[in-house]
């Protein structure tokens, strides 16, 4: 993994911030990541990927609200 921490908060190389609960430096429980271009996810987190309930709100503006699995 190529992120270092600062508080709650992870910041990768590719300009991505992870804000939220974590576990041995991996997205782990409720947080928000938000990307570069500007996308966000709020939701759950499991062992470092999306993982249960959350949105995914695009840059231009969509959104989804539902279930994640592993992403």
């Amino acid at each position: 993994m190529n992120a270092r921490v600062s508080g709650w908060s992870l910041y990768y190389s590719d300009g991505s911030v992870y804000t939220g609960e974590t576990s041995g430096f991996m997205k782990h429980g409720s947080g928000v990541m938000t990307k570069k271009d500007g996308s966000v996810y709020r939701g759950s987190f499991l062992k470092g990927e999306r993982s249960g309930q959350g949105t995914f709100s695009y840059a231009n503006g969509d959104s989804f609200t539902g279930t994640f699995e592993n992403e």
